[in-house]
């Protein structure tokens, strides 16, 4: 009778083992599924086909490649989202998990001294557990993934409404221009933007 403790701990630690694997594979899978290069030939496609005939407005003529740009953008955003939303179910999982294993190995000893079973052998492996679970959550970017897509998800956010401001206002200048105000302004903006949006996960957080 004593050994059903030790079945039935590693019995189900092999389950949810497997279990937390198969998740997060998926999760990782679904994530990168449409992460395809063939979005940058979309946005190069926009800005050769650029109009320049309308050289008197200028924001119109932009018009196509701001909106592609933004598209592209969006897309970092949608991939941020999603594997944000992943790297939480995942820290979330494994830390309740740690949490249940480290409760059952305070537990055990108690038990084995109410119930006249000797269990307190059992709780060096619910710690154990506990322990694995919490390594798991590092090795597969379960809490620390999750802060960093949301940083980096806030601070693209934050670069496209002030990149709308500045594009509103420079519009509104150019409309009064005499003669016609050059795109070099409008290019700084949206070079601006593609630089400081579109880069290394890193680079995204950073301000």
């Amino acid at each position: 009778m004593e050994a059903w403790p030790c079945v039935i701990l590693w019995s189900g630690w092999g389950l949810c083992a497997v279990a937390c694997t198969c998740i997060v594979y998926l999760r990782i899978q679904h994530a990168s599924a449409d992460d395809h290069p063939r979005r940058m030939q979309t946005f190069t496609n926009v800005l050769a086909s650029v109009d320049w005939k309308r050289g008197d407005d200028v924001p119109m003529a932009l018009q196509p490649v701001r909106a592609a740009l933004l598209a592209f953008i969006q897309h970092e955003l949608d991939y941020y989202y999603r594997v944000r939303r992943g790297s939480s179910m995942r820290s979330n999982l494994f830390r309740i998990l740690a949490w249940v294993f480290a409760t059952l190995g305070v537990i055990a000893p108690l038990a084995s001294a109410a119930l006249g079973h000797d269990w307190s052998k059992a709780g060096y492996l619910f710690f154990a557990a506990a322990g694995a679970v919490l390594v798991a959550n590092e090795l597969f970017g379960g809490t620390t993934g999750h802060i960093r897509y949301i940083t980096a998800q806030i601070a693209i956010e934050q670069r496209v409404s002030a990149f709308a401001l500045d594009w509103e206002a420079w519009s509104f200048a150019t409309a009064r221009a005499t003669p016609p105000a050059p795109p070099d302004k409008g290019f700084e903006l949206l070079r601006e933007l593609a630089w400081r949006s579109l880069g290394p996960l890193e680079a995204a957080c950073s301000g």
